[in-house]
């Protein structure tokens, strides 16, 4: 035995990868800058170790998914990853559910250019000259910028999911490159200029043409008038149904029932009297059920017919987005709030700002506005401009886009614009003068009964007002029923000029 005293022991520095856990040949491990635990192997074919994260941070999480990962096949490239062919993993994300609704305009284009230019290239090979090549066959089809980047999204997206685990901890491929996929970034390589928004508002006469060529038939009558009612995507028109509307409280529903809300919000909106009872009338079954291809190939023909050659199934989101805007300008309606516009378009939840719904939270404010039903205040505005733009298309078109809504009153007669002229001070008008054919829309009523003669001679009755330090006759022609104060005060100083103390 010798005497030779031993080396001390190096201080433990953590654990060994047998040590965090193992499982024959697979073992965990933690990787640098990563929170989560990852599987290791070590792979005889590259004479490395290879590694693949389980996407947890919990340990105990960790072992529970090493488990199933191994029980799924392990380093079977053929069950767990590998270097499937491009073509083979869209087709395995195409197989999820909804996804090739979702991508209705665009799978096919996408297999038939992977089909002429990268037939046999598999996820390792599918570096950024054959994307680029891709592009270059997409652009001669002709496609423009926008429509490829949404091939190359669909490209994108399909990649990432063969890339990333499973419930079971697999993953379809081992490879995966960045897709060429922003607008910016195709415009630069194609050198063509970036194109500008797509978005199209067509007048009110071509809105109005447009729905008597489309409103021909039944069913895109009703995606037409969801359209215009809801201000909502194609899609959430076509699927709707009778089980979203709320006749009890005027409401509908444009997001199902057991539909999860994505970022494309859908909201719940009050409908105008007038459409209610048009939604009312329809059937119990679905109303629309048309495919996204059918819909698209309707309003080619509909456009080439009509000669609106931008006219596409957006542009009427486009167009209640814009006649919103300008509903008090064209109707004579109360200005519509930005907040009001943007909760029925779904780009906002609430009209109380962020900072205060936090604060409401914290008090408990946001768990009391879940009882009860929606106040009869809401989105109120935003409800009459859009019953008044519907009547107004309805108008144009003779009735055909709400033939089941009651009888639309005859369409007021424009206001002729306001004109103040002075007049005696003891002239008194009859009530024929005081309500002439050009008078404004809102004169109707000033105080008096309809018919009565109306006088508005200051205080007390006499010729005279005062208001201020300015004496003043407050009789005019032609008074609009309401102004502001600065509008009141021009008046004034008119009238004091015209008849001095």
């Amino acid at each position: 035995m010798s005497d030779t005293p031993r080396s001390p022991r190096p201080a433990f520095a953590g654990p060994t990868p047998v040590d965090k856990f193992r499982i024959g040949d697979y073992w965990l491990d933690h990787v640098a800058g990563s929170p989560f635990w990852y599987v290791c192997w070590n792979d005889p074919a590259i004479g490395d170790r290879r590694r693949l994260s389980l996407r947890t941070p919990d340990f105990a999480e960790a072992q529970r998914r090493l488990v199933r990962f191994i029980e799924g096949g392990g380093r079977d490239f053929e069950r767990r990853g590998g270097d499937p062919l491009v073509r083979d993993v869209v087709l395995a994300y195409l197989d999820l559910p909804r996804k090739r609704e979702s991508w209705a305009s665009s799978w096919r284009t996408l297999l038939a250019t992977l089909d002429a230019v990268a037939p046999s290239v598999t996820m390792s090979g599918f570096v950024g000259e054959v994307q680029k090549e891709m592009i270059r066959a997409l652009h001669r089809r002709p496609m423009g910028p926008k429509s490829i980047a949404n091939i190359m999204i669909l490209l994108a997206a399909a990649t990432r999911w063969a890339h990333a685990p499973n419930d079971r901890g697999q993953i379809l491929s081992a490879h995966r490159y960045p897709v060429l996929c922003s607008v910016p970034d195709i415009c630069a390589f194609l050198d063509v200029a970036e194109p500008g928004p797509r978005n199209w508002h067509p007048t009110r006469d071509e809105m109005a043409a447009a729905l008597v060529a489309l409103a021909r038939d039944e069913p895109f009558r009703r995606l037409c008038v969801l359209m215009l009612l809801l201000a909502c995507r194609t899609m959430a028109a076509a699927t709707a149904t009778r089980a979203q509307l709320d006749l009890r409280h005027g409401l509908y529903h444009v997001n199902p029932d057991g539909r999860r809300q994505t970022t494309k919000r859908r909201p719940v909106l009050p409908l105008p009297p007038r459409a209610l009872a048009e939604l009312a009338a329809w059937p119990e079954a679905e109303w629309v059920a048309l495919s996204a291809p059918t819909i698209q190939g309707h309003f080619v023909t509909v456009r080439r017919r009509i000669g609106l050659p931008r006219l596409v199934s957006s542009a009427f989101r486009d167009y209640m987005a814009t006649a919103m805007r300008h509903a008090h300008i064209d109707f004579g309606v109360p200005r519509v709030p930005a907040e009001e516009v943007e909760m029925w378009m779904g780009h906002r939840v609430s009209i109380t700002p962020p900072a205060e719904r936090l604060a409401r939270r914290g008090l408990g404010g946001t768990i009391h506005e879940r009882y009860g039903v929606f106040s009869p205040e809401y989105l109120a505005t935003a409800r009459l401009a859009v019953g008044t733009i519907l009547d107004d298309l309805d108008r144009r078109t003779g009735g055909l886009l709400l033939p089941h809504a009651p009888a639309l009153l005859p369409a007021p007669r424009p206001a002729a614009p306001l004109t103040l002229r002075q007049v005696p001070a003891n002239q008194v008008f009859s009530p024929r003068e005081m309500n002439c054919a050009n008078h404004h829309p809102m004169d109707g009523f000033q105080g008096g009964e309809s018919g009565e003669a109306t006088q508005f001679q200051g205080e007390n009755g006499g010729n005279r007002g005062h208001a201020g330090l300015v004496p003043a006759s407050f009789r005019q022609a032609r008074k609009p029923a309401f102004c502001t104060l600065d509008e009141l005060w021009n008046i004034l100083r008119a009238e004091a000029v015209a008849d001095p103390v």
